[in-house]
C-alpha cells in the first residue's frame, strides 16, 4: 500500500504540473521549456505483459498544444534497486512515446536518499547513461512570502514539508496556507491540512494561535483511511489507519498507542476512533482524545 507521505507528494505535482517544472529550475538551476503543463499518461509500459507505472508524466506543450518536453516525476520514499533500473524504461519509452526531450525529476525525502537515487544508471552501451534529476529537502525553496505562496500553492506546501523541522518552519506553514486561500474549496482544504500535518507539534500551536482558533481537519484525510480499512476488511487496517493519522497530527507516535490499540476488539470502535482524532482540535486535543478513549477505558 503506498504510504501517506508518497501519495501527498504525488498529489502536489497532480495537482499542479507546472510544479515539475519549477522545481527543477529553483532547485536545480535546470531551465525547461516554458510551455503549458499539463498531465500525460503514466502508463509507461512498452510492450506486454510488462506493465510501468510512473508517479506522475508532466507535458510542456508548446504553440500547437503538442509536447516540447516530458517530465517524469518519481517520488522515491526508500532503496529500491529493481525501482531505479525501470527508471531507464521510463525515459525511453516516453521519448519514443511523445517524440520529444525527456527528463526523470526524483523527490527524495533525504541527502544521503537522494546521493543514491542520483549515481548514473549505465545501461552498457557506450555514452548511454541516465543521470536522474534528484531533489531532497535542502534544496527545496522557502517560501515565507504569502504573495510568492499565492503564485503556485503547491510549491509553497512542498515548502513546508520540505522544511518542517527548521526554526522558521511555522512562518513558512503560514505562507501556504495563506497561499492557499482562494483555491477551489476542497483543494484549499486538503492543502491547509497537509500544512498542518506536516509540522511539529510546536509550530502547530504557533498557527493555531495565528488564527485565534484551534484547527479542525477539513477535507476527506480521515475518511481516506477509513475507506482503506473498510476496503481490507480488517481490524488490523484500521489500526495501522490510527496510527498514520496520530503520526500524521503529532508529529510522533506515542510509545503506549500500538499496546492499547491491540485491545480495541471491533472495527466500529475504530471506526470512531479515526473520526474523533480528525475531528479534534490541536494537538491537545488529540492527546486528550486517546487518553479518554484508549487509556482510560
Amino acid at each position: 500500500m503506498p504510504s501517506l507521505r508518497h501519495d501527498v507528494l504525488v498529489e502536489l505535482f497532480r495537482a499542479a504540473p507546472e510544479l515539475a517544472r519549477e522545481l527543477a529550475a529553483r532547485s536545480l538551476g535546470v531551465q525547461l521549456p516554458a510551455g503549458r503543463a499539463r498531465l500525460g499518461s503514466i502508463d509507461l509500459s512498452a510492450v506486454a505483459p510488462a506493465s510501468y507505472f510512473a508517479d506522475v508524466v508532466v507535458h510542456l506543450c508548446g504553440a500547437d498544444d503538442r509536447p516540447e518536453a516530458a517530465v517524469i516525476v518519481e517520488v522515491q520514499l526508500g532503496r529500491d534497486p529493481r525501482k531505479r533500473r525501470s527508471w531507464c524504461s521510463y525515459v525511453a519509452t516516453e521519448h519514443a512515446r511523445s517524440g520529444c526531450d525527456t527528463y526523470l525529476l526524483v523527490v527524495a525525502p533525504s541527502r544521503a536518499l537522494a546521493r543514491w537515487c542520483a549515481r548514473p544508471i549505465r545501461m552498457g552501451h557506450p555514452g548511454l547513461v541516465l543521470r536522474p534529476l534528484v531533489v531532497h529537502p535542502g534544496l527545496v525553496p522557502r517560501i515565507v512570502d504569502p504573495s510568492q505562496a499565492k503564485e503556485l500553492p503547491e510549491l509553497a506546501v512542498l515548502s513546508t514539508i520540505a522544511h518542517a523541522g527548521e526554526p522558521d518552519a511555522a512562518e513558512i506553514a503560514w505562507a501556504a496556507i495563506e497561499g492557499s486561500r482562494g483555491l477551489e474549496e476542497e483543494r484549499g482544504k486538503m492543502y491547509q491540512d497537509l500544512v498542518m500535518t506536516a509540522v511539529s507539534a510546536a509550530a502547530r500551536r504557533a498557527l493555531e494561535s495565528w488564527m485565534r482558533e484551534g484547527y479542525m481537519f477539513q477535507c476527506d484525510f480521515v475518511q481516506k483511511w477509513i475507506a482503506i480499512g473498510k476496503k481490507e476488511g480488517s481490524r488490523e487496517s484500521l489500526s495501522r489507519a490510527v496510527l498514520r493519522l496520530v503520526e500524521a497530527r503529532l508529529g510522533e507516535t506515542p510509545d503506549w498507542l500500538e499496546t492499547a490499540l491491540a485491545k480495541v476488539t471491533t472495527s466500529k470502535r475504530l471506526e470512531a476512533l479515526l473520526v474523533a482524532i480528525g475531528a479534534a482540535h490541536g494537538a491537545q486535543g488529540v492527546r486528550s482524545t486517546l487518553d479518554r478513549r484508549l487509556r482510560r477505558s
